[in-house]
């Protein structure tokens, strides 16, 4: 039984990423677009893929916060909780001078 819920709670962020990628990909397209058709500016879509970039790791946390942490509260720790911060915090370090490497030292 312990095994099925945990393969559905990874299904479940499985789910969340997929539909985040689609939605921000269609976004994206149509800016795209707009960009294309000049209705908006060319920093338009530099804009739209760093915020797709910058709240993705948000996105899965929160996914991550309401599947998994409903079930586990009782048994974390305050020292996990601070290491789960700080990775978090890390993470978004990481990805944000990633966005930044890309986009403007080019």
């Amino acid at each position: 039984m312990m095994y099925t819920l945990k393969r559905l709670r990874r299904l479940y962020l499985t789910k969340v990423a997929v539909i985040f990628t689609i939605a921000t990909f269609l976004l994206n397209q149509a800016v795209e677009a707009l960009v294309v058709a000049e209705i908006f500016p060319v920093w338009a879509l530099r804009f739209s893929l760093i915020v797709t970039a910058i709240t993705f790791p948000f996105v899965m946390y929160i996914a991550y916060v309401i599947i998994y942490k409903k079930h586990t509260a009782d048994k974390e720790s305050f020292e996990d909780r601070i290491l789960n911060f700080w990775l978090l915090i890390f993470s978004i370090l990481v990805l944000g001078y990633a966005v930044i490497e890309r986009f403007y030292h080019h």
